[in-house]
């Protein structure tokens, strides 16, 4: 192990052979995933730290992001609110960590097909909610989730009824932070109640709530949307609205939501497009995600 230079730009170097003469066989487990920490993964994180800590330092020395990053030096940490990990690899992960992003928030989502019986949803929540932070863990991502009944499957009478049965508990989870995605899909009278059922089960349990914005007539789902939170009582400071579009953004930024916004190199919202909604209504209470499901 070895310091140099000074500071306030001094760094701290270690390698894995260091770290095990040091640790004399001890063995450490990860305070966010439980897992075992070896030398290899200790070295990775001394030097993230590193990487990270010396942006910070050069942004404080007001040399701004913009200089600090054209340097080669990352100015902060990432949190990506919105990304459905069970469908990326650990390839994906490992991209992640290296481009900065620290922890991730994975919505309950549709698996492509709709889902059967209500034990499938049993297996998928304790993936999200248990295996998954292990994932995530091995990379140095802090792994959170939302918990719900996504609104493509929300037409099944039965199986509402008994996701709803089960949820609760899964609610008070931990590293649980909301319930979600919930909202509209075909904008049908059982999507409705379900979303209204799902509301009412995220305030009972203190949680804010994701809300999934439909994908076909997108503005009068956000109407919707709007209104169904007056209707609920539901506080408008605790609700995301996500999957924005410029023709709803005006609506959610005036109803005093949080506005998220999924970017896809295909489809959806793209780069250059969010960047003009964040130049022309500003960045507060936005939200910009990867989203990252089973697409490109």
């Amino acid at each position: 192990m070895t310091a140099t230079g000074s500071p306030p730009f001094g760094t701290f170097a270690c390698d894995s052979g260091s770290l095990e003469q040091l640790l004399g066989g001890t063995a450490l487990s990860c305070p966010c995933c439980n897992g075992r920490l070896t030398s290899e993964k200790l070295a990775r994180l001394f030097d993230e730290v590193q990487w990270l800590a010396q942006g910070r330092v050069l942004v404080n020395a007001n040399q701004g992001a913009q200089q600090s990053t054209s340097a080669g030096h990352y100015a902060g940490m990432i949190i990506d609110p919105h990304t459905h990990m069970i469908s990326r690899t650990t390839d994906d992960y490992e991209a992640m960590a290296k481009a900065g992003i620290v922890a991730v928030i994975e919505p309950a989502f549709w698996l492509g097909q709709p889902r059967t019986n209500v034990g499938s949803f049993i297996d998928y929540f304790s993936l999200i909610s248990g295996f998954e932070r292990f994932r995530a863990g091995q990379f140095g991502i802090r792994h959170y989730c939302t918990l719900a009944m996504n609104p493509r499957e929300a037409n099944d009478a039965a199986l509402v009824e008994g996701v709803m049965d089960l949820l609760p508990a899964y609610l008070e989870k931990d590293g649980v932070v909301a319930v979600g995605e919930i909202g509209f899909d075909d904008m049908t009278p059982a999507e409705d109640r379900c979303f209204a059922t799902q509301l009412q089960l995220a305030i009972a349990h203190r949680l804010p709530a994701l809300i999934h914005l439909p994908h076909r007539d997108k503005k009068r789902g956000c109407e919707r949307t709007l209104a169904l939170l007056r209707e609920v009582g539901f506080p408008p400071a605790l609700a995301i609205v996500d999957h924005n579009t410029e023709e709803t953004l005006p609506l959610a930024k005036d109803a005093g939501v949080w506005c998220g916004h999924s970017i896809y190199p295909e489809t959806k919202m793209d780069e250059s497009r969010m960047v003009a909604l964040i130049q022309r209504y500003g960045a507060e209470r936005i939200l910009v995600n990867s989203a990252a499901d089973w697409g490109v």
